[in-house]
Order: C-alpha cells, then sequence, then structure tokens
C-alpha cells in the first residue's frame, strides 16, 4: 500500500513509538518529502520509506 505523504505513517511513529513503520511509495516527489519529514520528526529508527 503507498504511504503518500508519510502523514499517517509520521502519525503512527509519534503515537505509538514502539512500531515500526515502513512506507512505500512510486512517487519521487513523495519519497523525498517523507524522507525529510522523517529526519525532522521521527522519535527513533522505527520510522522508514521507500522509492520502488
Amino acid at each position: 500500500m503507498g504511504c503518500g505523504w508519510g502523514g499517517l505513517a509520521t502519525a503512527l511513529n509519534i503515537l505509538s513509538p514502539d512500531t515500526h513503520v515502513t512506507g512505500i511509495t512510486l512517487s519521487e516527489n513523495q519519497f523525498h518529502y517523507f524522507k525529510q519529514a522523517i529526519d525532522t520528526h521521527a522519535r527513533n529508527d522505527r520510522l522508514s520509506v521507500f522509492f520502488q
């Protein structure tokens, strides 16, 4: 399932920090946006995104 811009995945990471969330996107723009959001907002190493 695509992760879009990563809003839901980021919210899950913040609200449930023990859960690992992986996003997959087909959009290069969404990938870079989400990657920047991870670098800025992620509270741990359990949030990741892949461009496929």
